[in-house]
């Protein structure tokens, strides 16, 4: 479950005249947080997911396991870099059944796109053993999960890549 959390940047923060470059206080806060040499803000979750797909030179035969229930954006960002290889779910947690995973991938595959969804951790440490035994990417969807941890640890600490949504309908939209 994702926990109560204070957001790190009050309103008056964010609204007073700017003293402070406060993108890049906040890519420094989850680099550091998330233990990641580094952190890029986009301008949507869209644009991030693009642009780790793009950073892994996928081509167009190149193949990247989704969950078979995820935002539309995720299928469509993805369609536009490469093929995505929908991956049935769990019914108990709606995230991508971990025991499909191993069946849905070929010689194309390339990463597998992880998705937190409503809050639910994905199970990480079976989806990283897999990756790192088949050499594939993990880029985990953390819009969901802002603040929710998978045993002890942090998601969005997990995979190579970790993309973050503060869009105006995402539960971490909040104020103090």
């Amino acid at each position: 479950m994702i926990p109560l959390h204070v957001p790190p940047l009050s309103i008056r923060e964010t609204l007073a005249f700017p003293r402070e470059d406060y993108a890049t206080k906040l890519e420094d806060q989850l680099r550091d947080n998330l233990n990641k040499r580094g952190a890029v803000l986009t301008a949507t979750g869209r644009d991030a997911i693009r642009l780790a797909l793009r950073s892994l030179s996928l081509e167009r035969h190149d193949k990247v396991l989704v969950p078979a229930y995820a935002c539309q954006a995720i299928r469509i960002v993805v369609e536009q870099v490469c093929e995505p290889v929908y991956v049935d779910i769990d019914p108990n947690t709606l995230n991508m059944d971990v025991d499909r995973i191993e069946s849905s991938i070929t010689g194309d595959t390339r990463a597998i796109l992880a998705v937190h969804l409503y809050g639910n951790p994905c199970d990480m440490e079976r989806i990283t053993d897999i990756a790192k035994s088949r050499k594939l990417a993990v880029i985990e969807d953390v819009a969901q999960g802002l603040g929710g941890s998978y045993r002890g640890r942090m998601l969005g600490s997990f995979g190579d890549f970790a993309v973050f949504s503060f869009r105006f309908s995402k539960d971490t939209t909040s104020f103090r």
